[in-house]
């Protein structure tokens, strides 16, 4: 599928908006305080992924609560 280009300008408009809004929070913070709260956002989301891949590894295994009677099943 290709591009017809008719959303792109909507497109642009939205995105611009939200990195002008991005930018007047972030011009409130100096770069020690962006670092740091970067590397908190960035440890979570590493440490999110860490446990849902874990969960669903241990789904696929077998391994489940035995009270919960209808357990997710992981995606092939």
């Amino acid at each position: 599928m290709r591009s017809t280009g008719r959303h792109e300008a909507a497109l642009e408009d939205i995105f611009a908006r939200v990195e002008s809004a991005f930018s007047a929070i972030a011009e409130d913070y100096d770069d020690d305080q962006l670092n740091l709260i970067s590397g908190f956002v960035s440890r979570l989301n590493a440490t999110a992924y860490d446990v849902t891949s874990a969960l669903v590894r241990d789904l696929g295994e077998g391994r489940r609560d035995r009270d919960d009677p209808d357990p997710v099943q992981p995606v092939p």
